[in-house]
């Protein structure tokens, strides 16, 4: 595993679009997982830090949202990123939960 990726999916937000391709990258320290030896400077795994807007539903949570754009999978990104588990960072109550795929 060369990185790990984190998403972060927001409302659409009237005075504009979301930046296309956002990306930035961090490095939280020393990581259990190491470091990639591809990563020189990195104490740590590489984080990418990306971001999307998607459309929300009015009384939906957020996950919700989520799910409905990737089971909808109209984008190159939405059909990738359904391809592997998502897992809930914030807000707090959805830390540490399997947002995608959905279980039986």
């Amino acid at each position: 595993m060369k990185d790990l990726d984190v998403w972060g999916f927001f409302r659409p937000h009237p005075g504009g679009r979301f930046p296309v391709r956002w990306r930035k990258t961090c490095d939280f320290g020393p990581s259990a997982l190491g470091n990639h030896p591809d990563d020189a400077g990195y104490t740590g795994r590489r984080i990418d830090v990306l971001g999307r807007s998607i459309e929300a539903e009015a009384g939906e949570s957020g996950a919700g949202d989520v799910r409905r754009y990737l089971a909808g999978a109209r984008t190159r990104t939405a059909w990738h990123l359904a391809q592997r588990p998502v897992i809930g960072l914030y807000p707090a109550p959805l830390f540490g939960t399997q947002v995608w795929p959905v279980g039986p």
